[in-house]
C-alpha cells in the first residue's frame, strides 16, 4: 500500500500562501521560530528523535501532537491536504487563469 503524502497550506505574516509537504513545513516553521530540534522537542515533552521523524515524514503525526506543534510555533492550525486534494486545488487554480 502506497503511503499517503500530506501537505500543509498556510499563510505567512505577509499573507502569502505556502504549500509544503507536512514534514518540511514543520521543519521550516521550527527554524523560522529559531528553535533547535532539542528545544522544540523538550517543549512538547517528546523525544528529539520523534520530532525528527515527524519532520522527515518517517512517522505519522498524531492529531494532538500536530495541534501542539502549531501552538508552539505560534501559528493557527493549518489545513491538511492529501495528494488528490492538492491535485484538485491545482486544477481549480489553473482553470481560473
Amino acid at each position: 500500500m502506497k503511503k499517503k503524502n500530506y501537505y500543509l497550506v498556510y499563510k505567512d505574516k505577509y499573507d502569502r500562501i505556502h504549500c509544503h509537504p507536512i514534514g518540511l513545513a514543520l521543519k521550516l516553521m521550527r527554524k523560522y521560530n529559531n528553535m533547535s530540534l532539542s528545544y522544540a522537542s523538550s517543549s512538547l515533552n517528546i523525544h528529539r528523535n520523534t520530532l525528527s521523524k515527524y519532520e522527515h515524514e518517517e512517522s505519522n503525526i498524531p492529531l494532538v501532537a500536530f495541534g501542539e506543534l502549531a501552538k508552539l510555533y505560534n501559528m493557527p492550525v493549518m489545513d491538511l491536504y492529501n495528494e488528490q486534494d492538492m491535485l484538485d486545488i491545482r486544477i481549480n487554480i489553473n482553470r481560473r487563469m
